[in-house]
C-alpha cells in the first residue's frame, strides 16, 4: 500500500490522506487537485510540494505543478535515493 498525505509545514496540520495499492502519476495529479482545491476553498494556497523520489513525482508530476503555480522540491536525500540518519552522543 502506499499512502500519501499532504501536510502544512507551518501548523503541521494533515490537509489530505489517502492510500492506494498502485498508485500513478494520473492518480496523484487528482489527489493533488483535491487537496488544493479544499484548502483553496478554506482560504489558503499551496506553494512547495515536497516528495521522495518516487518515480511518480517524475518529469511528468513535476511539469504539471509547474502549470498550477507550484514549485517541486525534493530533499537531497530524496534525490540521492538514500535515508538520512542522526547519529545522537
Amino acid at each position: 500500500l502506499s499512502r500519501r498525505f499532504f501536510l502544512h509545514v507551518g501548523s503541521r496540520q494533515i490537509l489530505h490522506f489517502d492510500i492506494h495499492t498502485n498508485p500513478t502519476t494520473n492518480w496523484m495529479r487528482k489527489v493533488l487537485k483535491f487537496a488544493v482545491r479544499k484548502q483553496i476553498q478554506a482560504g489558503k494556497t499551496f506553494h512547495y510540494f515536497l516528495s521522495d523520489n518516487d518515480s511518480i513525482f517524475g518529469k511528468r508530476f513535476t511539469k504539471y505543478l509547474e502549470r498550477i503555480g507550484i514549485k517541486h522540491k525534493k530533499p537531497l536525500f530524496a534525490l540521492l535515493g538514500r535515508t538520512v540518519t542522526r547519529n545522537v552522543g
